[in-house]
């Protein structure tokens, strides 16, 4: 939302009197043929134009004056000039001083950062059609958002973790059946898009596989599959970094030789595929029963990897690595906040995709924390922030003690106090028999999620 229709107290009305839960009401008769198709709110820049002549008296390029005199660059001087003009001219036409002087509030508050109808009408179009696109081609949808990358607000990870959360499966990264953009596979029958397919990562994700492969992937992809890690490196030339990436993300996973195995056998395996390079050390014999002998990857390990190289995982979210551990200390999944009453307190953790610090806020700092179950805004007040603004720029992964608002079907989160996840999870000891690993450290998670 604008920071103009906030600043003008247009917002929250507009949305109570859109839902039926209050009246429309206007400060004067005459302000009702302008603003009765916004229900009595002003949200458009034509509209204050038009309450300056039709309400106070201006001429037309008076109006378009007035308009200027309120922009970024206003003076205190000419703001005090147009003041007393407006609230005089509002008077003659009937209305009350303190209504004139609200009228003016709201005009000045909104027009600063507010839309031309025209301007507002051709986002709306793009969100209405996007909106339906998400509702009914969800898959689809997604592997479009992700081909276009980058762009818009959110990181891919945050991307995949709503659809995710909203029905979307998310196949991995898988060299075989992905092709160098993101893609839809059919996986029903059922007639419904939602249901019947499934996005399948792209080779494009993985770091360290750049444009210029894309021709020679797609092509190699089009003459068969791969046999193995050998096949691949010998079709392909991609070096030993690249594949031991692709090992790691499980794009191997096919072969049904565990993943610690492959990565052991790597250099090995680049040798056979490059004759003229032979490796030296243990043979093929030594080679397979050492890698036999090794523990499979755990679920941090896997994770960690798909972040580091794909900087999201098709399966899991970071939270999930210590949600056991948190519970056990008062935090509730996001998902579960909407069932809070207002005010009540709350704890939750999550992973912070954003912080914001609009220059129109007046030092509040604002925060995208999410989990496995949801996302939630959290505001952080300015001696809030101070306290624990290292914390925030070192920490991505955060647990947050806060006051829950609850308006309608939107949540917001006060924040009162701010800890690293880290040091929740050392307070409490994880379920017997319920451990999972969580050796992600602050550099790590640094790397991971920054």
């Amino acid at each position: 939302i604008r920071p103009g229709p906030i600043q003008g107290n247009a917002v929250h009305p507009y949305l109570r009197r859109r839902a039926g839960a209050e009246p429309v009401t206007y400060l004067h008769p005459s302000l009702q043929p302008i603003l009765e198709d916004t229900l009595g709110v002003i949200l458009y820049q034509e509209q204050v134009m038009q309450i300056a002549i039709a309400v106070c008296g201006y001429s037309a390029l008076e109006a378009d004056i007035f308009r200027k005199a309120m922009g970024s660059h206003r003076s205190h001087q000419k703001m005090q000039a147009e003041r007393d003009r407006f609230v005089s001219g509002a008077v003659r036409t009937g209305l009350a001083e303190p209504d004139a002087e609200e009228l003016f509030k709201r005009c000045s508050g909104f027009t600063e950062f507010g839309f031309a109808r025209a301007h507002a009408a051709a986002f709306a179009k793009i969100t209405y059609d996007t909106a339906w696109l998400k509702l009914h081609y969800p898959v689809h949808y997604l592997a479009g958002l992700l081909n276009n990358q980058p762009m818009g607000f959110y990181s891919p990870s945050v991307l995949v973790g709503d659809a995710r959360r909203h029905g979307v499966q998310v196949l991995p990264v898988d060299v075989n059946a992905s092709a160098w953009e993101h893609g839809t596979e059919r996986i029903g029958d059922s007639g419904d898009p939602r249901r019947d397919y499934a996005m399948r990562l792209g080779l494009r994700q993985v770091k360290g596989i750049d444009e210029a492969s894309r021709e020679l992937l797609d092509e190699q992809r089009a003459i068969g599959p791969y046999s193995g890690v050998r096949d691949f490196v010998a079709r392909t030339g991609l070096g030993e970094q690249v594949v031991e990436r692709l090992i790691s993300i499980g794009a191997f996973d096919w072969t049904d030789i565990p993943r610690r195995e492959l990565l052991w056998q790597l250099r090995t395996t680049l040798a056979d595929a490059d004759p003229d390079h032979p490796a030296l050390g243990l043979t093929d014999d030594a080679q397979r029963a050492l890698g036999a002998s090794l523990p499979p990857m755990t679920f941090a390990e896997r994770l960690a990897a798909d972040y580091r190289e794909l900087s999201l995982s098709p399966t899991a979210h970071p939270v999930e690595l210590f949600r056991e551990r948190v519970a056990a200390r008062g935090v509730i999944p996001i998902g579960e906040a909407g069932r809070r009453r207002d005010r009540s307190a709350i704890r939750l953790a999550g992973l912070a995709v954003s912080i914001q610090h609009p220059m129109t806020a007046k030092n509040f700092v604002f925060i995208a924390l999410e989990d496995e179950t949801g996302m939630i805004n959290v505001t952080v007040r300015p001696q809030v922030y101070t306290a624990y603004r290292a914390l925030l720029h070192r920490h991505p992964l955060l647990v947050i003690d806060g006051t829950l608002q609850v308006e309608g079907e939107v949540l917001n989160v006060v924040a009162r106090r701010i800890h690293p996840v880290d040091a929740v999870v050392a307070e409490a000891a994880a379920p017997e028999g319920r451990q999972r690993s969580t050796e992600i450290d602050l550099a790590k998670q640094q790397r991971m999620f920054r």
